[in-house]
């Protein structure tokens, strides 16, 4: 029996396979305290966490590699709560954590540079508080990472001691000393070394192995809502609602392509029906409930239109897109016409630049846009201004290639 099984070979490969399987169940139960730790929410994070992210670091270095890679992603979100909670338990794995793991940040010590950039979420945070400390905190980490004292520790080659914590975790108890593993049932049981048993042991933990997809649909069904509250929205009076302008669906007509019913050219005489409802003119720019005057879009179209300070003008374009595009984006098109259909060539222009950067950004149908843009295109086309002139018309043709484009 001895000739054909290698008693000892045999345990060597159950106990590899056995430990595999126990790295990958333990990955696997982290995932929730990891999320927990680098979540977007304001709350702290409870001090277990980072107890159980130091042990796990102790553990194997494959565990500080999986740490150094999930806590690199949490810093590349543009959230300025979570990029903030990521570093601090970075921080913390960083002070009292496994040499591997601080190894593994300097091979990758790109994202904590560029943490500050994530969590300024689009310069929305510039100037507040939490930025500050962002950007203080990656400061104070590459300096730990890389100082010479730090350095010459992990150079050692001396076995590291997992540091020993003064409290059990949160909700565990109290620490008085325990005789056995279970209290009560006298002392702790026999170390299973038979061939046998750890074939049940390694059957076990696959069996037990939890399911990752229902630890992230329970965890988010216990973060909770916060301060959130669900907004109020106006009344409408009655007089605005007799101004708004309905459009009724057209009616089917038998022997029609497509069915009969509404085609691409139906949706263009619809969009340039509202744009004309909802266009600007000199008789009623006061006395109307619908006009664009009364709303955000126009301000932001108006606002940059009428600076005439050429300074950043790229960077204050990329900034009224960006509010456009948070607004009704139809509506900022029609307010863009309003001002090319204007006499201010110097307005003109820089409305052209701002529609040009918003058709590129591809929120708006370039159908829909060329509709109300044939409005005012003759007008451009033979501006005496020579910049308009060709503005206007490179415009056209990007509106004609990409309505090619969506037909084909």
């Amino acid at each position: 029996m001895t000739a054909y099984f290698n008693t000892a070979e045999i345990n060597t490969a159950l106990t590899n396979i056995s430990s595999k399987l126990t790295d990958r169940a333990n990955v696997a139960n982290l995932y929730p305290i990891l999320k927990k730790a680098t979540s977007s929410s304001e709350q702290p994070t409870p001090g277990y966490a980072y107890q159980v992210l130091i042990e796990f670091s102790y553990e194997s270095r494959d565990n500080c590699k999986h740490l150094v890679q999930y806590l690199n992603k949490r810093l590349q979100r543009p959230s300025a709560h979570g990029v903030l909670k990521t570093l601090k338990t970075i921080k913390q794995l960083t002070e009292k954590g496994s040499r591997e793991f601080r190894r593994g940040l300097r091979e990758n010590d790109e994202y904590i540079k560029s943490a500050p950039n994530y969590g300024s979420q689009h310069n929305s945070f510039t100037g507040t508080d939490i930025l500050s400390q962002i950007r203080t905190l990656s400061k104070e980490l590459l300096v730990d990472l890389f100082s010479e004292e730090t350095l010459i520790r992990d150079s050692s080659a001396e076995p590291e001691v997992v540091p020993v914590f003064s409290q059990n975790l949160a909700g565990m108890g109290n620490s008085t000393a325990k005789s056995g593993k279970y209290e009560g049932f006298g002392n702790s049981p026999i170390n299973k070394n038979s061939v046998t048993d750890k074939m049940r042991d390694v059957l076990e933990s696959v069996i037990n192995l939890p399911d990752p997809k229902q630890q992230i649909l329970d965890l988010c069904l216990e973060d909770s809502t916060g301060d959130y509250e669900a907004i109020h929205l106006p009344e409408v009076s009655s007089y605005k609602v007799k101004q708004s302008v309905n459009y009724k669906p057209k009616a089917h007509v038998p022997g029609k392509a497509g069915g009969g019913w509404e085609d691409s050219s139906d949706e263009d005489e619809s969009t340039l029906g509202e744009f004309e409802s909802m266009q600007i003119s000199e008789e009623n720019l006061e006395e109307s409930e619908n006009s664009l005057t009364k709303s955000a879009e126009y301000e932001i179209v108006e606002e940059f239109c009428t600076n005439n300070d050429k300074a950043n003008i790229w960077s204050r374009i990329e900034g009224a897109v960006t509010k456009l595009t948070e607004c009704e984006t139809l509506n900022g098109v029609f307010c863009i016409m309003n001002v090319l259909d204007s006499d201010g060539e110097n307005n003109q222009f820089r409305a052209l630049l701002l529609l040009e950067h918003l058709i590129h950004k591809g929120v708006v149908s370039p159908s829909k846009v060329h509709t109300v843009y044939l409005k005012v295109y003759k007008k451009l086309e033979n501006s005496d201004t020579e910049g308009v002139s060709i503005k206007a018309k490179k415009i056209n043709l990007i509106l004609n290639a990409l309505k090619a484009t969506k037909n084909i």
